[in-house]
C-alpha cells in the first residue's frame, strides 16, 4: 500500500516546503483507505507517520506494529514524525517501537538546495541503510503473511516499482531487495 499527498513537484520552479509536519490524510485519502480490500494477514507493520497509521487503521482495524524503519525518507517537513507518546494515545491498537522522537534527524551537512526545505533531508546512504535494516527485520519475523503499510519511497526502494496511492500488491518477501532511491 502507498499513501501520498497531492503536491507541487520538487523540481518545479519556486517550490518551497509547505511546512506541514507529519501530515495526515485528506478526506479523499481517508475514503480511499477505507475502500482497500485488505487480505487477511498474520501481522500488520505500519510506518509511524500519521498518514500511514490512518491507512493501516482503516485497512486493518486490529492494528499491529508501528515501526520507524518503515517511515518515508525525510525529505519534506511532512516526513518528520510525531512523538511516540502522542501516537500511542491516538492509535492504541498499535505497538510503537523505537524512541520517543523516532524520526531521522540530520547530523551532517544539508545536501539539498538551500532555502527550499525547512528540515534537513535524510541522505541517500542513511535511507539505504534503513531499508536494509527494514528488510532484515521483515525477514526475521516468524509470520507467514505480513502487511507493510508504508510510503512511496520505501515501497519503490524495496520493489523497484511505482505504486499508486492505496495500491495493494501481494509479493514474496524473497523478491524484495534494497534498490537505490529514485529521489
Amino acid at each position: 500500500m502507498n499513501v501520498a499527498l497531492a503536491r507541487q513537484p520538487w523540481g518545479s520552479p519556486g517550490f518551497k516546503d509547505p511546512e506541514i509536519r507529519d501530515s495526515g490524510l485528506t478526506a479523499c485519502g481517508v475514503a480511499a483507505a477505507q475502500r482497500i480490500e485488505a487480505p487477511p494477514v498474520d501481522l500488520v507493520v505500519a510506518s509511524p507517520l500519521t498518514r500511514a497509521l490512518q491507512t493501516a487503521a482503516a485497512a486493518y482495524p486490529q492494528g499491529g506494529i508501528a515501526l520507524p524503519l518503515a517511515a518515508e525518507r525525510v525529505y519534506l517537513s511532512s516526513d518528520l514524525g510525531t512523538p511516540r507518546s502522542e501516537l500511542q494515545q491516538k492509535w492504541p491498537q498499535f505497538d510503537f517501537v523505537g524512541d520517543e522522537n523516532w524520526w531521522y534527524e540530520a547530523d551532517g551537512p544539508e545536501w539539498r538546495p538551500p532555502g527550499t526545505y525547512v528540515c534537513p533531508g535524510e541522505p541517500k546512504d542513511a535511507f539505504v541503510d534503513r531499508m536494509d535494516r527494514l528488510l532484515t527485520w521483515l525477514r526475521a519475523r516468524p509470520e507467514k503473511k505480513i502487511a507493510l503499510v508504508s510510503h512511496w519511497g520505501v515501497i519503490a526502494s524495496l520493489t523497484g516499482r511505482d505504486f499508486d496511492n492505496c495500491e495493494l500488491q501481494t509479493l514474496r518477501l524473497d523478491a524484495l531487495r534494497v534498490r537505490n532511491p529514485i529521489y
